[in-house]
């Protein structure tokens, strides 16, 4: 805060950040305006050197730097201590590192998963990559997921083996974004994000033949919820009201102790509003 000329208004230094549509900011007032551009002096979108706010929302790191890059899949470490990562930017171009913080790759480096966010997964059989396929004539994404098995230690060459699981007919509203697989009892399973317009959000379960994660059988829907309990607006502000979830996004399934423990983005459409759970 700071005083506006000799007006005892209050001017706002606003750094957003990135300069996305949905993080773009507007300061209004009495004598000063700003939306999109400059302003009475002021900057409209991110300015160039974010104070060195401790309570900033911005992250201090940003792993990879990039206006496509999205939906992070992994990160797995190898058994060197490598840690490797995949963006769904198009491509899943591969990146690795060390400490989590120095990132090495390039954008060059894909692997041709049609780009969606999907998981990789470790089994005594090897490790495996599930992705949502996007074809052409799929209303809604997606009708299939794909799977590739790694060929190499450095994962930086896959055999892609075409689709492993088929949307349920029961899912009309949403079917992507794979989790990673998970052992249970001797049985190998993988989740994918999904929902129903007249049900809701779910996360369906699909149990494998074995540990090559390429044939599946569908076990029903391990959770289903029309409840949210608040959306991210289009200003990226938080508000506290139910909107029926339709679909379940980037789900994660995964022990913590002795429990078992969900999350996920709850998905309402046509009004693409978001909320945790």
């Amino acid at each position: 805060e700071f005083s506006y000329g000799s007006s005892s208004e209050r001017a706002v230094h606003a750094t957003p950040c990135s300069a996305s549509l949905n993080q773009q900011w507007q300061v209004r007032g009495k004598r000063l305006s700003a939306n999109g551009g400059p302003s009475d002096g002021l900057c409209g979108t991110a300015c160039a050197n974010p104070p060195p706010d401790e309570d900033s929302f911005c992250p201090r790191l940003h792993t990879i730097h990039d206006p496509g890059v999205a939906d992070p899949c992994g990160p797995l470490r190898d058994e060197s201590g490598l840690w490797h990562m995949w963006d769904d930017d198009g491509s899943w171009s591969h990146w690795t590192s060390r400490d989590l913080a120095h990132w090495d790759g390039d954008f060059s480096s894909g692997t041709n998963f049609s780009g969606a966010t999907g998981s990789v997964s470790p089994t005594p059989s090897g490790v495996f990559a599930h992705w949502p396929i996007i074809a052409p004539g799929d209303a809604v994404c997606c009708s299939h997921i794909g799977s590739a098995k790694a060929l190499d230690e450095t994962l930086t060459r896959w055999d892609q083996r075409g689709p492993a699981i088929a949307q349920p007919a029961r899912i009309d509203s949403g079917f992507r974004d794979p989790s990673r697989a998970f052992e249970w009892q001797g049985r190998w399973f993988v989740g994918v994000g999904c929902g129903s317009a007249e049900a809701g959000a779910q996360f369906c379960l699909f149990e494998a033949s074995d540990d090559t994660l390429a044939d599946f059988t569908d076990r029903g829907s391990l959770f289903t919820t029309q409840e949210t309990f608040g959306f991210m607006g289009a200003n990226n502000v938080w508000q506290p009201a139910n909107v029926t979830a339709v679909m379940l996004e980037c789900p994660d399934l995964f022990r913590l102790g002795d429990k078992w423990v969900l999350i996920g983005s709850l998905y309402n459409q046509p009004n693409v509003k978001y909320t945790n759970q």
